[in-house]
């Protein structure tokens, strides 16, 4: 999970959801980070044998979005997931 913050901090600039696009509140500091997860974007129990797991492999997902995202029937991908939270527009 380190690893992936790190990469995503060095890509973006920041670290925020990927799903909903929260970011951590900068007057937490780095306890503000506490509430951002990994997400293994094709399920473990999908994976047979020895399972390596690589950066490209995991989304950051802030809680909220991983418990959610983990609630479906059906495990959506990011993108499908993604567009079900959207805000429709008014």
């Amino acid at each position: 999970m380190r690893a992936k913050r790190r990469l995503f901090r060095e890509l973006r600039g920041y670290l925020e959801c990927e799903a909903c696009g929260l970011r951590p509140n900068p007057v937490l500091a780095d306890c503000g980070e506490a509430c951002f997860e990994a997400h293994h974007l094709k399920p473990l129990s999908e994976l047979k044998g020895v399972r390596v797991t690589r950066l490209e492999d995991l989304a950051i997902l802030c809680s909220n979005c991983h418990r959610i995202i983990h609630r479906f029937d059906s495990l959506p991908t990011l993108e499908t997931f993604r567009a079900a939270i959207a805000p429709s527009p008014q």
